[in-house]
């Protein structure tokens, strides 16, 4: 892993690319201070919680409500259903997105 100064040099977008590949490589989580640069972006932190933590990441919802792509997708690949805090985001955003989200929740309670 690189210092915490070239860390800080990279923008913003490589830092949380080159954390969240750390965390792939390895297996496991970053600490959290590390972690607080990834939860910030929409996209990194639904991965995150997908590929790395394998399951909610509270700290981190706030930031993925952000974008209704990657709350539709977190509902569906990480919370694997209902997320009634990302209703309205997804709602907002097109009708193809509120129609899947829609179909998984109906799927998923008559599984």
């Amino acid at each position: 892993m690189v210092s915490l100064d070239e860390l800080l040099q990279m923008n913003e977008y490589d830092r949380i690319e080159y954390l969240y590949e750390e965390a792939e490589r390895s297996g496991k989580r970053l600490n959290s201070g590390y972690e607080e640069f990834i939860k910030i972006n929409p996209e990194y932190a639904y991965f995150y919680a997908r590929d790395i933590i394998k399951s909610r990441w509270k700290e981190a919802e706030k930031y993925i409500l952000r974008d209704p792509l990657y709350a539709y997708l977190y509902a569906r690949d990480v919370i694997r259903g209902e997320w009634k805090e990302a209703e309205k985001v997804i709602k907002q955003s097109d009708i193809d997105l509120w129609s899947k989200y829609i179909f998984l929740i109906y799927t998923e309670k008559n599984k």
